[in-house]
């Protein structure tokens, strides 16, 4: 899809745009420090579950996973500018349901500390609240949490989440910044109620400051649940990702 969008800014009374674009809330769940690769999950994408004598199932590991974001969007959106620390946005939507967020950054002695939270309601008749807190000392620890809740009407399916992400990013070479890191994400309800999908994610990013990139491998495994009385099979996936500025 072609993503258009126009927006006014202005340095003392904020931006207002229009357009197809990421709604107010998104990215409310997901706050983090460091260079992990993503600390969203869903690295098991397009990967269909086996259960435990082999067979192969209707459902897609990476689906089960949700950081509850309700992506993009036609919309009209502002973003106050920021005061003290916490800025403010808001959208209505084409669909007539609306967003607003609220975020703040910070610090306090050795310590760089956000949150977000998040609300989105009407239109479609999903309605979610979701948010975020993450903090960094000067060693180079740092920690988010993430989570949230989402009713769907006439679904039967109340989809939550709860995400846990933490690692040491320090100047361990002369070719830039290392971030060593692990994540823990649990999603139940997502696709069909009663099922629960969590993935845990090891990793490390390296820096790579002469080209204004970075080099990443990670490892990810996904364990799905339900209510059925079958046992399924965990989903590995080991993945590399690049980056080079031009």
């Amino acid at each position: 899809m072609n993503k258009q969008n126009v927006y006014f800014k202005h340095k003392s009374m904020g931006t207002l745009s229009m357009g197809f674009m990421s709604q107010a809330g998104d990215g409310a769940s997901n706050l983090k420090y460091g260079k992990a690769l993503a600390t969203t999950g869903g690295f098991a994408r397009n990967t269909t579950v086996r259960d435990s004598t082999g067979a192969v199932t209707t459902i897609t590991a990476a689906a089960q996973l949700s950081n509850l974001d309700q992506g993009d969007d036609n919309i009209i959106r502002y973003d106050a500018p920021s005061i003290s620390g916490f800025t403010l946005s808001g959208s209505f939507h084409d669909d007539g349901g609306g967003a607003a967020a609220l975020r703040y950054a910070g610090s306090m002695a050795d310590v760089n500390f956000g949150a977000a939270i998040a609300y989105r309601g009407g239109g479609t008749g999903t309605k979610n609240v979701h948010g975020s807190f993450r903090a960094q000392h000067a060693s180079g620890l740092h920690f988010a949490y993430g989570g949230g809740m989402q009713t769907v009407e006439n679904s039967g399916r109340t989809p939550e989440l709860m995400r846990l992400h933490g690692g040491f990013e320090s100047s361990m070479n002369s070719l830039g910044k290392t971030d060593i890191y692990a994540t823990y994400i649990d999603s139940e309800d997502v696709v069909t109620a009663g099922r629960e999908g969590n993935e845990v994610v090891v990793g490390v990013t390296q820096g790579l400051d002469a080209i204004g990139g970075y080099v990443g491998i990670g490892y990810s495994s996904t364990e799905i649940e339900d209510n059925t009385g079958t046992t399924y099979q965990d989903v590995d996936v080991i993945f590399l990702e690049t980056k080079v500025s031009f």
